[in-house]
């Protein structure tokens, strides 16, 4: 209780902090201290995010998104630190997978199940050299061949 109590006089919530609800809360404040260019591309990239796991769902099944979760979950039990650089890189490789599946979908139309598996499974710097040849591919083919 008392951890709340000092919450909600400083605004602030030191990472020592256990009570219940008190890390949801952090979230939740360091989004709002965010500026608003912040904040609205913080929004984009969770809207992104949704894209991306509706994707998923639909592709995988819910199976491996509970499986991202929970991986998800042991970063953040590993340390914040590390949690974060993970998380950077995820974000960057779900991102550049995300728009490089939007531009096939926008050229090409319906993607293949193989080829979005491959652009999910593939590591950032795949992904880039992709994304790279979608403007000069006459066909999928182009794009993913060696």
């Amino acid at each position: 209780m008392d951890q709340w109590i000092y919450f909600l006089k400083n605004e602030e919530i030191p990472a020592e902090f256990t009570a219940r609800g008190l890390a949801k809360a952090k979230e939740q404040l360091d989004i709002l201290k965010l500026s608003e260019v912040e904040r609205q591309a913080y929004e984009r990239y969770q809207e992104d995010l949704h894209f991306q796991a509706s994707m998923v769902e639909s592709t995988y099944g819910i199976g491996k998104l509970e499986g991202r979760e929970e991986g998800r979950e042991e970063g953040r039990k590993e340390g914040r630190k590390e949690g974060e650089r993970i998380g950077a890189q995820r974000g960057k490789q779900e991102g550049e997978a995300n728009v490089l599946l939007r531009q096939l979908k926008r050229r090409f139309g319906q993607v293949p199940a193989h080829i979005a598996e491959l652009v999910a499974t593939a590591d950032l710097s795949q992904l880039e050299a992709w994304t790279d040849r979608i403007l000069d591919a006459k066909t999928l083919d182009d794009i993913f061949a060696n």
